[in-house]
């Protein structure tokens, strides 16, 4: 990127990196960054607000969110039946949920701070093998890290910092 934009960007082609270069993408819409059914697509360096979820991962595989800032939004970043992907070294705060991982497999949450988002700071709803550790999860409204209908997911807090 090389300004700051106002809107959606919905990616659907693979094998492709965004590199936001430290500027904003502020969305009115449902989503600020949209990766759609895709494989190989990393995120970084951007700064994400929306009214909905900021980055959301719809489908895709082998994807990687990284050294991102996401803020006020309904999602900062969702796995939506998502596989193979890493969340990394993002701060994900002043959300309504930081991280949701929907009937997400196989994934990564690591070295994140999450921090006062107003109900979870990570969410694993049906989300199976994934594997969340090394994050600093503190001031999230409900709780830390909710579980609900998951399966095999690791979840290493002795690596964690959770309030």
């Amino acid at each position: 990127m090389t300004d700051d934009f106002y809107g959606c960007i919905i990616v659907e082609r693979s094998n492709i990196a965004l590199n936001g270069d430290g500027h904003t993408i502020q969305s009115g819409y449902s989503y600020g960054i949209h990766l759609d059914h895709v494989n190989n697509v990393t995120v970084f360096n951007i700064t994400v607000t929306s009214e909905s979820t900021s980055i959301m991962l719809d489908k895709a595989t082998n994807c990687r969110i990284v050294n991102n800032t996401v803020t006020e939004s309904m999602a900062g970043i969702t796995l939506d039946e998502a596989e193979n992907c890493a969340i990394l070294n993002n701060t994900i705060s002043g959300n309504t949920y930081g991280i949701k991982l929907d009937e997400a497999e196989n994934s990564v949450v690591e070295y994140n701070l999450i921090a006062d988002n107003s109900r979870y700071g990570v969410e694993l709803y049906y989300a199976s093998d994934n594997i969340v550790r090394h994050n600093t999860i503190v001031d999230n409204g409900i709780d830390g890290i909710y579980i609900r209908g998951s399966s095999g997911n690791t979840i290493n807090l002795q690596h964690h910092h959770v309030q």
